[in-house]
């Protein structure tokens, strides 16, 4: 799935205290991205960018929760979060 969002600002991410969705992870400000649409890039062209209309201008999301959470650049940062740590560390050698 591509990447539409705010970007996450993973020092700050790092000491949230609910930062195991990725809604909730503290993000950067004014730094939002559409990336990665891959091979159905213009597929996702229309609807990716209204999706980050939506996020960029505070408009409701035509979308739901699960599907947003799932296009999240958060969703990477969320998700080391839920890990426990030693799974965490495994995969990072």
């Amino acid at each position: 799935l591509p990447l539409i969002g705010a970007l996450p600002d993973d020092a700050a991410a790092a000491s949230a205290p609910r930062g195991e969705q990725p809604r909730f992870v503290p993000r950067q400000a004014g730094l939002y991205c559409f990336a990665a649409p891959g091979s159905r890039g213009i597929a996702w062209s229309v609807y990716g960018a209204r999706v980050l209309a939506a996020w960029v201008t505070g408009a409701p999301f035509a979308i739901e929760a699960d599907l947003r959470d799932a296009l999240d650049p958060a969703r990477f940062a969320a998700r080391a979060r839920r890990l426990p740590t030693s799974a965490h560390q495994e995969r990072e050698t």
